[in-house]
């Protein structure tokens, strides 16, 4: 089961989202402010699969809370989406430059919502994929080169030793 984490300082914003990621199979950890996020983090082993993080929030906002999830090494590659009744450009180019995948502005439809969480998953899920296989290939290309090189090692340690 996939964990969302949504931080949202509105009750009713929140609950209405919780309750209908819930409703889609996702499990889903709620808070109300940045502090609780990062706690949320700390108690979480592996952190979320995906962050829905509001803006405007007492003491730490979205973004501040973006910056530190990115600065950890655990959680560096955790989707982001921010979600803010704030609909300027500057803000919106801001979100991504922060790391957000998504940006939705309030009102919002759910749907929306749930097709971005759900596209989102799917992109990280694929990314991680196909970092498996390039670590394959490296270790496969790396284990492939070991015979000619050893070879050649050998080849001058014997011309060497003549």
């Amino acid at each position: 089961m996939k964990r969302v984490l949504v931080c949202e300082d509105e009750d009713s914003i929140r609950e209405f989202v919780v309750i209908n990621l819930v409703r889609s199979g996702y499990e889903v950890v709620d808070v109300n402010c940045g502090e609780d996020a990062l706690k949320a983090y700390d108690e979480k082993d592996g952190g979320f699969d995906v962050a829905l993080l509001d803006i405007m929030m007492p003491e730490l906002s979205g973004f501040d809370l973006a910056e530190i999830i990115r600065s950890s090494d655990k959680n560096a590659n955790t989707p982001l989406m921010f979600v803010s009744a704030l609909s300027d450009t500057e803000n919106k180019i801001k979100s991504f430059d922060y790391g957000s995948y998504a940006y939705i502005e309030k009102p919002f439809d759910i749907k929306v919502v749930r097709a971005q969480i759900c596209t989102l998953l799917k992109t990280n899920n694929e990314r991680k994929e196909l970092e498996k296989q390039k670590e394959k290939y490296w270790a496969m290309v790396t284990h492939d080169m070991k015979g000619p090189v050893y070879a050649e090692v050998s080849a001058l340690e014997f011309v060497l030793n003549q």
